[in-house]
């Protein structure tokens, strides 16, 4: 898979990026025109409602004058434990007590 094909997502992602965009001035239009994509692709990805590509972050980040985007470690930990909890429901309605409590408080920070 070429660097065209990679696409990046991590929590947090949209909010840096529609931060980035307002602290440039632009809007979502003149964002897309100057990279070449639809409005509502960079819409999406602010969202987190679509990956991004590769190229395109690359370019969104000289379009802001930004370093790179980069995932907060804590927002990545606590989305993945946030879907790892959701794999202990079980079907009878019931949690796996033990692995949720431990979950639970790493995604509460305690």
């Amino acid at each position: 898979m070429g660097n065209k094909d990679m696409r990046v997502g991590f929590p947090g992602l949209g909010s840096e990026l529609k931060a980035a965009r307002k602290q440039a001035g632009m809007s979502h239009r003149s964002v897309a025109e100057a990279i070449g994509v639809s409005w509502m692709s960079v819409l999406r990805w602010e969202q987190e409602k679509r990956t991004v590509p590769l190229p395109h972050l690359h370019q969104l980040e000289s379009l802001y004058n930004v370093g790179e985007f980069v995932p907060d470690p804590d927002a990545v930990i606590k989305a993945f434990c946030y879907d790892l909890k959701t794999s202990f429901w079980r079907s009878d309605g019931g949690w796996t007590t033990n692995v949720v409590d431990c979950i639970d408080r790493i995604i509460e920070g305690k």
